[in-house]
Parts: C-alpha cells; sequence; structure tokens
C-alpha cells in the first residue's frame, strides 16, 4: 500500500493499493458511517422510457459506508454505500451505488472517528511495499545502471562505467580483463545491496547481448546469485531503462512470481513438517489459535478465502491481530493458486511454530 496522503487530525487518507493484503488492510481500517471518495461507474438513464435504458459513465463519487463485503475467491473489497457527492446533472445524490476495490486502484478515506490502531494498520501496510522486492540490472559495454526496486518506486540507481574499450584485434586480452573488471564491479554492487536487503531476485536487462555474457559470467563465479537472476530487455543501460521495466511490468511480473515462490516455500515447509511428525506445526482454527495465545507461532499462514469469507474473516482478523501483538509474520495465501488450495484442504489456517507449545514439562 502507499500512503498518498494522510491526515489525522483531520481523519483523511488518501491510499492507493499494491496487493491483495492491501484490501486486508482497507477492510481493517474501514467501518460503517466512513466515507470513501473513489473514480468508478455507473449507469445513468438517458431520455428512453425502457427501463434497462442508459449508459454507464465514468465519474468520481464520494459514498457513504453502509456495507463492507469481501470477495474471497478475488481478493477485492465491495463497498456499498449512499452517494453524498457527485456529479449533480445526474441527480445521484442520496441514492445507493456499489464500488469493488482491488489491487492498482486508488481509494479517498474520511473517517467520523480516527484511532491510533487505524493509523498503525496504514503504516504497517506501507512498511511492506517500501521494501524492495528485486534489484534491476540494465548495462551494457559502456555503463551499468543498478537499483533496489520497491512495490512502486525506484531507489537511488548505482552507476558504475566500464573502461571496456573497442573491438580492435591486438586490444583482445585487454577488452577481456576489462569486461571482467566491469562484471566483479557489477556482481559486488548486487552482493552488497542483497547483503542489505535479503536474497531478493535480480532482474538483469539491457540491449543487445552484453546481459548474457554478463549471467555468464555469474553462472561461473557467483552460481548461487546467479540462480536468484532473471533476463529481460531494455533499450538502454540509463535511469530510463530501469523506469522501462517498470513501466513494461517487467518488474511486477517478477514481483508476483516471488510471492507465490514465497507462499509455495512456506506451505511446503508446513507440509514437510507434517509429513515427518513435527510438533513445531499447527493447522486448524483451534490449533492455530491456541499457538497464538501461547506466543508459539512464527509464521501464520492464512488463505485469502478463509480471512475474507463471512464465516470465517472475524476469527481471521483476531488472530492477525494476535500475531502482530506477538511478533509473529503473517502471510495471506490466495486461494486460487496451488499453495492456497492446499491450505484449503487444512481448514484454511496453519503456522509454522517457534516452540512446541504442547509440551507439559
Amino acid at each position: 500500500m502507499r500512503i498518498l496522503v494522510l491526515d489525522e487530525r483531520r481523519g483523511t487518507a488518501k491510499l492507493r493499493l499494491e496487493g491483495v493484503e492491501d484490501v486486508y488492510y482497507l477492510y481493517s481500517v474501514l467501518s460503517p458511517g466512513d466515507y470513501v471518495r473513489v473514480r468508478t461507474a455507473r449507469k445513468v438513464k438517458g431520455d428512453s422510457s425502457r427501463p434497462d435504458s442508459g449508459e454507464r459513465i465514468p465519474m468520481t463519487l464520494t459514498l457513504e459506508v453502509e456495507k463492507l463485503e469481501l470477495n474471497p475467491e478475488g481478493g477485492g473489497l465491495r463497498i456499498l454505500g449512499i452517494i453524498r457527492e457527485g456529479p449533480e446533472k445526474y441527480g445521484i445524490q442520496g441514492k445507493h451505488h456499489a464500488v469493488t476495490l482491488g489491487p492498482n486502484q486508488e481509494v479517498s478515506v474520511r473517517k467520523t472517528r480516527w484511532e491510533k490502531v487505524h493509523t498503525d494498520l496504514l503504516r504497517e501496510a506501507e512498511g511492506k511495499s517500501q521494501r524492495p522486492r528485486l534489484i534491476a540490472v540494465v548495462l551494457d559495454e559502456r555503463r551499468a545502471m543498478i537499483a533496489p526496486i520497491t512495490d512502486y518506486r525506484i531507489e537511488k540507481p548505482v552507476e558504475i562505467v566500464s573502461k571496456i574499450p573497442g573491438k580492435a584485434g591486438d586490444r583482445q586480452r585487454f577488452r577481456d580483463r576489462e569486461i571482467r573488471r566491469f562484471f566483479e564491479d557489477v556482481a559486488a554492487t548486487i552482493v552488497e545491496l542483497q547483503r542489505r536487503h535479503g536474497e531478493i531476485p535480480v532482474l538483469v536487462a539491457g540491449p543487445g547481448f552484453f546481459k548474457e555474457e554478463f549471467l555468464r559470467y555469474l553462472s561461473s563465479n557467483f552460481p548461487e546469485l546467479s540462480s536468484h537472476c532473471r533476463l529481460a530487455q531494455a533499450s538502454t543501460a540509463t535511469r530510463s531503462g530501469l523506469r522501462e521495466l517498470v513501466r513494461r511490468g517487467e518488474v511486477a511480473a517478477v514481483v508476483r512470481d516471488l510471492s507465490l515462490a514465497e507462499d509455495a516455500a512456506a506451505v511446503d515447509e508446513l507440509m514437510r513438517r507434517m509429513a515427518r511428525g513435527s510438533r513445531l506445526v499447527a493447522y486448524g482454527e483451534q490449533e492455530v489459535r491456541e499457538a497464538l495465545t501461547f506466543g508459539a507461532a512464527d509464521l501464520l499462514l492464512l488463505t485469502s478465502k478463509f480471512v475474507f469469507s463471512d464465516e470465517t474473516r472475524e476469527v481471521a482478523l483476531k488472530m492477525l491481530e494476535e500475531a502482530r501483538s506477538t511478533r509473529c509474520r503473517h502471510r495471506i495465501v490466495d486461494s486460487s493458486t496451488e499453495p492456497g488450495e492446499i491450505l484449503d484442504g487444512l481448514g484454511g489456517v496453519a503456522a509454522l511454530l517457534r516452540f512446541d507449545f504442547t509440551r507439559s514439562d
């Protein structure tokens, strides 16, 4: 989530939703009686007397929230409310309207009562989005630009200028040496960024085939690092090349794959522990609630279906609140993915534990 504006004194915020988890955070902040301002479309009747006549017209509306509904499948938040502000020419003030919010949408919120917990939730969601999700590298024979990228921002890039000469005949040995030095500098910068931010993926791009040559160097000299790398195309080894990766959706695709891979790794570890008969695992509502009560849970796993369905939503919210208070990490796993299907087969909720809370000694 990106907080575009936050004015606690006036009780207003403007937010950009980035992922499924942001929908959960927004749901936790909103209450009936609050106001949301969104860009939407509404069917407006024309001059025809037919009841099904009219066209859907894009407009910005302010709704007074009456009801909130979470979609357990798609992870969207449906807001039903009364139109309080909108284009006057359509005469729609006071009428009911519904809008569904999801990733990559903006919404403004005005609350009748703004609590500290609401600010804490928004800051927590934004903090997750501000952590770098990958390192982007654009390079050619003249330079490399290397930058960590969050969900919505390219951090200040590191520029490395090469001393690689042209391809004139008897200078090949000198050229090969300078290429290696250049690659060493680029690899060292990536390693340092991974040391700071964790072993996040690396997206290597650039014009021509020089990027493939760099990846071959990594495979031979930094095999562990090369396993985190993916290739993409960029027209230049400049800041524009970095922005091009974001604009074309290359970064978003890698981040989506990373999130799915992290979900799969967590569920795989859960299944391995269960297969070994380990006591450092809990699954099902009752066991997980007990583990959270004892502070034994290290990673709480919930499916989007468990968090967003009417039957289990209140339980899920209490679990997430308990997880925050005991410094237990959590992941909301998309029920439409394979890891989500496996987890739903276990009741939609499980936890990896720090210690066995069932021991009597």
